[in-house]
């Protein structure tokens, strides 16, 4: 990649040179950070199935900093809170998820499955109750 930079700049004219160099440099970053996200959540969830519960959550929220409007993100967030046992923490999460997808019935399952945990029966069957209603063919 290096010497695909080297072979544009000297295409551009010199007073473009810092610019183009610049906006490289930018490119290559994001393409950086974007690659790392990935891994960081990758790692999370592999982290989470073996047991390391903080370590996963410490990951996840990493992720979470870098790209807060990611569904399945927020999704694997609160299920890792769930299993901390910080669950108005996870509707806190769940909550935020709605926003980006209100009819992802894994959202509102995990939102039920929170208030049963503190004991608001009624708000749980009501989030069962719209899992259910987004997506009739799988069990919730």
């Amino acid at each position: 990649m290096e010497t695909m930079s080297l072979q544009i700049l000297s295409k551009v004219s010199p007073r473009y040179n810092l610019f183009t160099f610049q906006i490289i440099f930018l490119w290559e970053n994001m393409r950086i950070a974007f690659i790392e996200a990935n891994i960081s959540f990758i790692i999370g969830l592999v982290l989470r199935v073996s047991g390391d519960i903080q370590g996963s959550f410490n990951l996840l929220k990493k992720c979470h900093v870098m790209n807060e409007t990611n569904v399945e993100l927020l999704k694997q967030l609160a299920r890792t809170l769930h299993l901390l046992g910080k669950h108005k923490a996870c509707l806190d999460v769940v909550s935020e998820a709605v926003k980006f997808s209100p009819e992802d019935w894994e959202i509102h399952y995990t939102k039920g499955i929170a208030y049963l945990n503190l004991n608001d029966f009624d708000s749980a069957i009501e989030s069962f109750k719209l899992a259910n209603l987004n997506n009739k063919h799988e069990s919730t």
